[in-house]
């Protein structure tokens, strides 16, 4: 009786410690983050990361972006006819989807702010310069400095945020408020927040929205999936960052 208690505890631990875990790969995530079946082509927590991705991007009113899509705003000119989130016209749908399992693509989004003659391109607003011009745009990372000086996406500034957004300021950051409007810039700026995976993107994007910016976006599968497509990484700090 003792060795086959032995045997069902240590075969408890093995499947509870020593099991295989499902690797997450957040540039796949990224590349079928529209894909219509989402189970047929992620694992089931790449799966749930995309789902809670456009829920929460659909129900805060900001957009996502790709980490492909950014870097051919950074380094081939324009935002183009991205397929991101964050018309609120379209919200229902995709939390109504996202919940029931399946994911739908949502193209030509428009923000908050866009009227009904504003471009279709999901990177326009009635007020924001043109979709191909990325002189008006502001990559914010939230991660500490300490792993920010070990290199970021080119031309990102840091500004630190905590994890769970509360709404109010003070609980959020330990920065002033004031940096972070000189940071963003002129309202109609494109505002792109990214971070780890530790979630203090979503702070950020949060009080942007919060403090009336227009065209927030969040790095679908942050950093992660940056360093995974090999795309460039920077260590020359903008001069605001400098210290």
């Amino acid at each position: 009786m003792k060795k086959i208690l032995l045997v069902v505890f240590f075969g408890l631990i093995f499947l509870g410690c020593g099991g295989e875990k499902e690797k997450i790969s957040y540039a796949t995530i990224e590349k079928n983050l529209f894909n219509e079946n989402l189970e047929g082509v992620l694992n089931p927590l790449e799966s749930q990361i995309a789902k809670n991705l456009i829920v929460d991007s659909t129900k805060n009113n900001y957009k996502l972006i790709t980490s492909v899509e950014l870097e051919k705003v950074l380094y081939g000119g324009g935002f183009g006819e991205s397929k991101t989130l964050g018309d609120s016209q379209d919200s229902k749908n995709a939390i109504d989807s996202a919940n029931s399992g399946e994911s739908k693509k949502v193209a030509e989004s428009k923000s908050p702010g866009d009227s009904k003659d504003s471009a279709k391109s999901s990177g326009d607003s009635a007020d924001s310069t043109s979709a191909t011009d990325s002189s008006n745009l502001q990559i914010i990372t939230t991660i500490p400095r300490g792993i920010y000086i070990l290199g970021f996406i080119k031309g990102a500034k840091n500004f630190e945020f905590n994890a769970d957004f509360s709404g109010v300021w003070e609980s959020d950051t330990k920065n002033e408020q004031a940096k972070f409007f000189e940071f963003l810039g002129d309202k109609n700026n494109k505002i792109i927040f990214y971070d780890n995976g530790e979630n203090s993107a979503k702070t950020g994007a949060l009080w942007a929205k919060k403090l009336g910016y227009k065209n927030v976006y969040l790095l679908a599968g942050n950093f992660q999936s940056w360093r995974e497509n090999n795309f460039e990484i920077s260590f020359d700090m903008p001069e605001c960052c400098q210290m």
